[in-house]
């Protein structure tokens, strides 16, 4: 004898009971949250002023920017342009590279394809050896010519009385 078993059908997630349900939690996180969270005020300014004069100070003393406001000096203006053509090509480099590395794993197996991608991968790698050479290279010397150049000479006493 087989009896037969009713089967009741599970319960539909998307039914009303059960979205009314869910939208009232929704609506409840969301009504707790703007009631709880608090804004932040910024209002300690001495404080934001004492860090900035901290930056300001590490920069100068990293010789990023100069203590007086004066216009800057050809050494750093060609330094600038000259770091900003490496940085360019360093970046030229680095896409090379990765394109040399997505191109060798997507080779899948071909040969031809491998090869194509390790020269790739290798004459663009010492290109971005050279440019970063070039880089600190140049990096030193235009500090180096800034500080010549800045450096003042001590002037010579030139008063008739001798002590």
């Amino acid at each position: 004898m087989v009896i037969s078993k009713k089967l009741t059908p599970k319960a539909n997630p998307l039914k009303a009971e059960n979205s009314k349900f869910l939208y009232k939690a929704i609506f409840s996180l969301l009504f707790f949250s703007f009631v709880f969270i608090q804004p932040a005020f910024a209002e300690d300014i001495k404080a934001d002023q004492a860090a900035l004069n901290m930056l300001n100070n590490t920069a100068i003393k990293a010789n990023i920017i100069s203590k007086a406001d004066t216009a800057p000096t050809a050494y750093q203006i060609i330094g600038s342009i000259i770091n900003i053509v490496l940085g360019f090509l360093g970046v030229v480099f680095l896409v090379l590279v990765i394109f040399g590395g997505i191109t060798w794993m997507t080779a899948g197996g071909n040969e031809e394809n491998v090869t194509k991608a390790k020269t790739l991968v290798t004459q663009a790698a010492i290109g971005l050896a050279i440019v970063l050479f070039a880089f600190l290279l140049t990096n030193f010397v235009v500090f180096k010519i800034i500080d010549i150049s800045t450096i003042s000479t001590p002037t010579a006493n030139t008063s008739s009385a001798n002590p």
